[in-house]
Order: C-alpha cells, then sequence, then structure tokens
C-alpha cells in the first residue's frame, strides 16, 4: 500500500525518533504560491476600529493587511528587502485605486517589518502567497454581514407600491 506525501514524512520522522531515540526537528518550508515586488505602506490611526471591505473590525494591533485585487484571507509572507526581516499577515481589505503601493499593513506588521520605527512611509517589499483566501467577494455583497436597523423599520418594506 503507497501511503500519501504527507503521510511519508510523518513515518519517517517517527522512525527516526524510535531509531535513534532523540526527537528530530524538522522545518517545512510553505509552498510559495505567487510572488509579488513592490512597496509597502502602512494604515493611518484613524483606521483602527472601523470595518474593512471583508467585513472584518480592522484592528492597529492585528497582523492584517490590504491589497488591490487578492482574496480575502489570502495569507502572505511580507519580507522587507532592505533589512531581510519578514511577516505573515492576512488580507482583509483593499487598497485605494489610485495607491502605487502593492500592499498596505497595519501599525504592528510595519513594526515587526522594522519601518514603523524608521519612520519610513514606503519601503521596498517582497510578497509571497503561501495560501490563498476563499473569495474575491465582501461578505456584504453576498448578503452574509448582518443587516443594520435603525429602530424604525416598519411592517411594510420601503419602496414596495401597494395598489
Amino acid at each position: 500500500m503507497k501511503l500519501p506525501r504527507s503521510w511519508r514524512l510523518h513515518v519517517l520522522i517517527i522512525a527516526a525518533l524510535l531509531i535513534t531515540g532523540t526527537p528530530v526537528e524538522v522545518t517545512l518550508k510553505p509552498k510559495v504560491l505567487k510572488t509579488q515586488i513592490g512597496t509597502a505602506t502602512y494604515y493611518a490611526k484613524r483606521f483602527h476600529g472601523r470595518t474593512t471591505a471583508s467585513g472584518v473590525k480592522f484592528s492597529q494591533n492585528a497582523l492584517m493587511a490590504a491589497h488591490h485585487h487578492w482574496p480575502f484571507g489570502t495569507i502572505v509572507r511580507v519580507i522587507n528587502r532592505k533589512n531581510k526581516r519578514t511577516v505573515r499577515v492576512r488580507i482583509v481589505d483593499r487598497l485605494a485605486r489610485r495607491s502605487k503601493a502593492i500592499i498596505d499593513l497595519s501599525r504592528k506588521a510595519a513594526r515587526e517589518l522594522r519601518f514603523l520605527r524608521t519612520g519610513q512611509g514606503r519601503v521596498p517589499v517582497r510578497l509571497e502567497v503561501l495560501k490563498w483566501g476563499e473569495t474575491l467577494i465582501s461578505p456584504f455583497l453576498r448578503g452574509e454581514a448582518p443587516a443594520f436597523r435603525t429602530g424604525r423599520e416598519s411592517a411594510s418594506p420601503v419602496g414596495r407600491l401597494s395598489l
């Protein structure tokens, strides 16, 4: 019986552990699905707590980012090309159409890449997609977001004519 590829590695690790009697550390590099090179910026403080295009509440203290068109939920490794520091972020928002940056990062991500501390607004980066997100469409457009209530809803729908 032929084992799936991922199982073979696990069997090999267990065999090595049993034979040697010592723990074996194996680090697997995630497969890079797509790369992009350009500049990164970071969100202004005023966006903290606002709802993003994906419907998620934005937090400057989380590892979040905005991209022009990659699906929401995509996991991206961002590499600062000046100092080689890396951070993993999740795409939860869209960049403004006029933005020349390829990604907009939360302040936490910018701090980890060490470009917030230096006061630089734009930094050369390399993006590597590690896992594609589920959808390009916002939950608001799919009708999955909670309905907004004003407290003055009536039984008859607005805009419907009754003859």
